[in-house]
């Protein structure tokens, strides 16, 4: 996980929860481009509130969804998979990436992600799988997790969480990484007792 230490740039170090430096470019970070919304995801669009609410509602901190590089392709639905007395829902489970390309190459990817969320606020950036409960684990797409401090999220308009999404998806796309989504949610971040 690499998380954001201040919004002000005190320190300028990025950290992987722990403390410890995570891998950035050795040279200057350059600003990507906006790219265009015609080419790059033309089919992106903000999640309503419904999926907003209840796309990680079994999540244990319920974050909200803010925006998802699926959105156009994957459009979100709430669906009972078995009625009755004791009905079961499709929800979204998270789990290990497993054995993923992007292990290999994460240190050389990580710091052009970071750049393309130049237009928001995060706090932190989670690899993990992230899918639906009726499909086998090693079948969810392995996604990009960006976290937003619930106190910024509502100054974030859904232009910001857009031209990042694009960005990552250009990135990733880029890396060979066709196969990985970008999800951008609202959530507060917790240091446990002891890390800095």
């Amino acid at each position: 996980m690499a998380t954001q230490n201040d919004k002000n740039g005190q320190n300028g170090q990025i950290s992987n929860g722990n403390g410890t430096p995570v891998h950035l470019a050795t040279t200057e970070p350059t600003t990507l481009s906006a790219p265009d919304p015609k080419t790059v995801l033309p089919l992106l669009t903000p999640p309503a509130d419904e999926e907003a609410e209840a796309y990680y509602i079994t999540f244990p901190s319920r974050p909200r969804l803010m925006g998802r590089t699926s959105s156009g392709t994957d459009p979100f639905e709430f669906k009972i998979l078995k009625n009755g007395l004791n009905p079961e829902f499709q929800y979204m489970v998270m789990s290990d990436i497993g054995n993923h390309k992007i292990k290999k190459v994460w240190n050389d990817v990580e710091p052009l992600v970071l750049d393309s969320l130049e237009s928001l606020p995060w706090a932190s950036v989670y690899i993990l799988r992230i899918g639906k409960n009726n499909v086998v684990p090693e079948l969810h797409p392995v996604v990009v997790w960006v976290g937003i401090e619930t106190a910024y999220a509502a100054s974030v308009s859904w232009d910001d969480v857009a031209l990042a999404l694009r960005k990552c998806r250009v990135v990733l796309d880029k890396a060979g990484l066709t196969d990985v989504e970008v999800e951008v949610r609202s959530a507060d971040v917790v240091t446990l007792e002891g890390q800095s």
